[in-house]
């Protein structure tokens, strides 16, 4: 079926090969989080909300501040259980702590002033999957950069022992080198970006670039299928770059 739209250089749902699904974006639709963001990539559909935690600062440049979780809903898909999160839904959470963080300034979230003892804040990002029609990874990684770039924080004072938030946010995070994905499958001998469900079941290749905001090239990777070729990889770096 593929394979007849693909001889024509087409996809069913009417997109060049080196197409991607139109994104809408939207930021602060949960007022009960610091920062929060709606996605939606074509049909997939993720929202983030970020809330915070007051804690000692830490010790060492290795200790986690951020934690990512997804959740992948079984609104979102029949193939998605409740219950305990899957092997999926952790190996998303685990890529999108990694190439989140290093665009944190650990520094933004110290409080030393007004305190008797350094804080810090801690960020919890969740992400939940309202509809997956593909490509998560791309779509949950600008959901996620969209919600932390929304975030307010309070200013925090001490007295008789007690921590006082101020009444408004004003404390933003000025990220760095933001990451943004670039998914690509292989099928036969055609390469399709920014791929539906019904490419991915039909994939014999995968490739994610990731970009900054800047251009940089920041990771390769290949989750699985067959190895992609470094010919093909070079291909869809320009096409990432058009």
């Amino acid at each position: 079926f593929y394979y007849k739209y693909l001889a024509h250089r087409v996809r069913p749902d009417a997109r060049g090969l080196h197409h991607s699904r139109p994104v809408q974006l939207s930021c602060g639709a949960i007022s009960s989080a610091y920062g929060s963001s709606f996605v939606r990539l074509g049909s997939t559909a993720f929202v983030c909300g970020i809330s915070a935690e007051l804690g000692l600062a830490p010790k060492s440049a290795l200790e986690p501040i951020l934690l990512v979780n997804v959740e992948l809903l079984p609104l979102a898909s029949p193939k998605f259980k409740p219950g305990r999160p899957s092997d999926q839904a952790q190996s998303l959470s685990a890529l999108l702590t990694k190439l989140i963080t290093p665009s944190i300034n650990r520094q933004e979230l110290l409080i030393t002033e007004g305190v008797a003892d350094p804080l810090s804040w801690y960020l919890r990002a969740d992400i939940y999957c309202l509809d997956d029609a593909g490509n998560l990874l791309d779509a949950s990684l600008l959901g996620l950069v969209a919600a932390l770039r929304n975030v307010a924080l309070p200013s925090i004072t001490e007295k008789n022992a007690e921590l006082i938030p101020s009444a408004s946010r004003e404390h933003t995070l000025s990220l760095q080198q933001l990451p943004f994905a670039q998914t690509f499958v292989a099928i036969g001998d055609s390469i399709l970006t920014d791929p539906t469900t019904e490419e991915e079941d039909q994939r014999t290749g995968e490739l994610t670039l990731i970009y900054s905001d800047q251009a940089a090239l920041l990771a390769v990777l290949q989750p699985g299928g067959s190895v992609v070729q470094e010919g093909v990889i070079r291909d869809c770096m320009e096409k990432a770059k058009a």
